[in-house]
Order: C-alpha cells, then structure tokens, then sequence
C-alpha cells in the first residue's frame, strides 16, 4: 500500500506506483504538489521518492 499526501490537504491510497505517478503527475499540472510519501514496501518508496524529485526538475512540470 502507498499513501501520498498532497498540498490540497488530500491524502490518497495506491495500489501500484504506476497509478501514484500518474495521479501525482495529474495534480503537479494544477499545481498541486506530494508532501509526504509513506510505503510498506522501501523500494516503492524509493521509486516514488525519486520520480517526483524528477518532476520538480522538469521545465514546466511536465513529465
């Protein structure tokens, strides 16, 4: 389970880390940013973690 809170005070529970990046790439678009991760497994974290420090760098946000 992964749960990703954002700056819209919403937190969300995925599944998968295909549709956590997906939904946090569709909130950083409306400018809504992941303020905290939490995972049970440390290796989705990881991949969590990194992707959206690699959105931040992206010109525009866009991934």
């Amino acid at each position: 389970m992964i749960l990703i809170s954002y700056t819209n005070n919403e937190t969300v529970t995925f599944n998968t880390v295909s549709t956590a990046k997906q939904y946090t790439l569709d909130l950083l678009k409306c400018d809504i940013h992941a303020v905290k991760i939490r995972a049970n497994n440390g290796s989705n974290f990881s991949l969590l973690q990194d992707y959206i420090a690699m959105l931040y760098k992206l010109p525009n946000s866009e991934g």
